[in-house]
């Protein structure tokens, strides 16, 4: 079998800068590596009659223990946070072990394997929650020679012999309510609770999908997968309503290889939906407001949050090394929890980290990490009612002896603060000024919940050139005044909306000389934009104060750019750079490269004003796509180039610039946003002199120019 290949599921959702005059070559380019109040008159009051005596108020009631305070009584709590373990059970030392919920109580299901017998042990035991003591165990060596488990609900608890093709239904009780053959599937791709609850979904492996009826005890086949060239469905995960996704491997006679592809079965209507690109990996959904959670793999390896409108909330990125294999949402206390296991630096062990994210900003809440053995591995439940995930691992005795053990971790706890606080200012390094510029610098780091580096605290951070230091307060001052005056220009809650993925906080760098260490970029810039961990950063060279204007809107553009890929991935665009690619007139007609910046004049501003073929303003926008956006931009935005530049006349660079407006209003929530924005009436008011000048209509690009899903 050809090697397959994975691509990103995204079917189901709607889902650097120079600045200088056009007349000669720019010095600067700009790599891309972000009263006291009136007494009232009194009167003496006429007398009154005695009150009547109130009764003594009955005491306060005693507030209500939380079944999580409840719990915590009992339980050894941990150096990590919010982190317990009871030592009541005396759990078996094994592979695996799988916790559940039960009406019961504490339901675990183990999963090991005897080499000495080349036999696999798979029991189920049940533990009441006070006592700890066993209240039943099933450990029938048939049914669990090589067995799965699903919860279902506190009162049902499903467990599949995949040898034998048999699934065994269990009660709150662990009491067997039902057995029954799935010979018929042939295979299971996967399996999960169906819409209503009343019974469970079975992919068969290939394009059937099965139901076992609870009330009926049958299993029938209802649906099949209208596609071709199916070798093999699986991860069967339940979407909103009652459509369910399945992840196949699909055949491509065209390059004689498998390719990953994303089945979207709708069983009201009966269709069949492909996509030949993504994969996820957890998908929730709630019932009661109708967000969703979006769980991908690579390439992209983020979590969405997204509203009833297929809105994006928020996004949580996450790295190959910690790609969490537990997702699941706490929707009543609006977070999101995860795990993963990542490697120690300890050897036979690893860490496992444990994440609270907030669901409205995708901001850490509360985190722990612990060491485990590299073969200890445990599944983990989550319990809303306690506000706790459980799960089992490994501790010492003390003796030193390694005892399996329950653990809880509380997430819900408000009080507890994540170690790694990624919400502050990157550098360890602090400079005060005058008053006056720390207070304009508080002022707008504070509406526009941005960071401003001054003097020495650019130091601390690497943009790939070395900075020169900047304490000169009158050059400050300006730079200040000018920011407060460009950043007024995008609507209110702009900036807070660039904050995607891993990206927690937006910083300006003021700092004076750029020097480039690159060969592959320029000597020295006026600006720089880049992503420096969780913050995107934007660099501004003071010594060009009149070029400041435009190159500020130049690199929050590429800010824009990069807040537009993120989201791409979640189906709120699709193929953004391949429509605007379209646009141009020639196929390569991007160097991408820096080297050879001051080559390519054809279909620029600077060499074809007099003709209406300029697709770019100049030749440093044929460097890159992102080059080429930036500099339009600029030129829209920045008072010394709008007026005084005429690209109003030439209407392919205006589709250019439609198309990137209509891409931001797409891929921004712009519900508090003004009807149009500053760049939008300024595009506008260019297709106006356009019309007037030329006495030609203006030919606007089609409402679906930009691509969606």
């Amino acid at each position: 079998m050809k090697k397959k290949a994975i691509g990103l599921l995204l079917c189901f959702v709607l889902l650097f800068t120079a600045c200088g005059n056009l007349s000669g070559r720019e010095e600067n380019p700009t790599p891309t590596p972000t009263q006291t109040p009136t007494p009232t008159v009194t009167a003496t009051p006429s007398p009154s009659p005695s009150p009547t005596p109130s009764p003594s108020p009955s005491p306060s009631p005693t507030p209500t223990e939380t079944p999580g305070e409840a719990l915590k009584k009992n339980l050894t709590e941990t150096t990590e946070n919010g982190l317990y373990y009871d030592a009541g059970y005396e759990l078996k030392y094994c592979d695996s072990i799988k916790p559940f919920r039960l009406k019961s109580g504490l339901v675990l299901f183990y999963d090991s394997y005897d080499f000495e017998t080349d036999t696999k042990i798979c029991y189920l035991v049940a533990y009441d929650y006070v006592t700890h003591k066993k209240i039943k165990t099933v450990d029938d060596a048939e049914m669990f020679y090589n067995a799965s488990t699903m919860l279902i609900d506190e009162d049902k608890l499903f467990l599949f012999d995949s040898t034998n093709m048999i699934g065994y239904i269990f009660d709150g009780s662990l009491n067997l309510l039902d057995s029954f053959s799935l010979a018929l599937l042939g295979r299971i791709g996967g399996c999960v609770p169906n819409a209503d609850g009343s019974g469970i979904l079975f992919s068969n492996g290939g394009k059937k999908l099965y139901l076992y009826d609870f009330a009926s005890k049958s299993l029938s086949h209802i649906f099949t997968f209208e596609v071709e060239n199916v070798d093999y469905v699986y991860n069967l995960l339940r979407l909103s309503g009652n459509q369910y996704y399945a992840y196949m491997d699909y055949y491509e006679p065209e390059t004689d290889d498998y390719l990953g592809c994303t089945l979207i079965a709708d069983l009201d209507t009966g269709k069949t939906t492909v996509q030949k690109d993504g994969k996820i990996l957890k998908y929730s959904y709630d019932e009661k407001t109708g967000r969703k959670i979006v769980s991908e793999i690579n390439p992209y390896n983020k979590i969405g949050v997204f509203d009833k409108d297929d809105r994006l909330i928020t996004d949580i990125n996450y790295t190959d090394s910690d790609e969490p294999f537990y997702v699941t949402p706490d929707w009543e206390r609006n977070v999101l929890v995860t795990c993963s296991y990542n490697m120690s630096d300890k050897q036979g062990e690893r860490f496992m980290e444990l994440r609270c994210y907030s669901l409205e900003d995708g901001s850490l809440v509360s985190d722990a990490v612990t060491h485990i053995k590299s073969n200890d591995y445990s599944e983990f439940e989550i319990d809303t009612e306690l506000g706790m995930v459980y799960f089992t691992s490994s501790r010492e005795d003390e003796d030193y002896k390694e005892i399996k053990t329950l653990f809880y971790w509380d997430y819900s706890n408000d009080g507890v603060e994540p170690k790694d606080d990624i919400y502050v200012k990157r550098t360890s390094i602090t400079q005060k000024f005058s008053n006056e510029i720390e207070d304009k610098r508080k002022a707008l780091e504070e509406k526009y919940g941005i960071y401003i580096y001054l003097g020495y605290e650019i130091t601390d951070v690497d943009f790939g050139f070395d900075l020169e230091v900047v304490t000169d307060e009158y050059d400050i001052n300006y730079t200040l005044d000018l920011l407060k005056s460009v950043l007024s220009t995008y609507p209110d809650d702009f900036f807070r909306q660039l904050k995607t993925g891993s990206i927690r906080t937006l910083g300006f760098y003021l700092c004076g000389t750029m020097t480039g260490r690159n060969s592959e970029s320029v000597d020295s810039a006026v600006g720089l934009a880049n992503d420096l961990g969780y913050e995107r950063a934007l660099a501004l060279n003071l010594n060009y104060g009149n070029q400041l204007e435009g190159t500020i809107y130049h690199e929050v553009s590429h800010w824009i750019d990069r807040y537009i890929n993120s989201v791409e991935s979640f189906g709120l665009i699709k193929d953004f750079e391949k429509g605007f690619n379209a646009l141009n007139p020639i196929e390569d007609y991007y160097a991408n490269s820096y080297v050879d910046y001051g080559v390519n004049y054809e279909y620029t501003y600077k060499n074809e004003y007099d003709s209406d073929n300029v697709y770019s303003v100049d030749e440093y926008g044929r460097t890159y796509a992102t080059e080429d956006r930036a500099r339009m931009f600029e030129y829209i935005m920045a008072n010394q180039y709008y007026s005084s530049v005429p690209l109003y006349r030439y209407p392919f660079l205006l589709r250019k610039y439609e198309y990137f407006f209509k891409a931001i209003r797409m891929t921004f929530d712009t519900t508090d946003w003004p009807d149009k924005t500053w760049w939008e009436n300024n595009l506008d008011d260019w297709i106006r002199k356009y019309e007037r000048e030329s006495r030609k209509t203006y030919e606007h690009l089609p409402d679906d120019a930009v691509g969606t899903y």
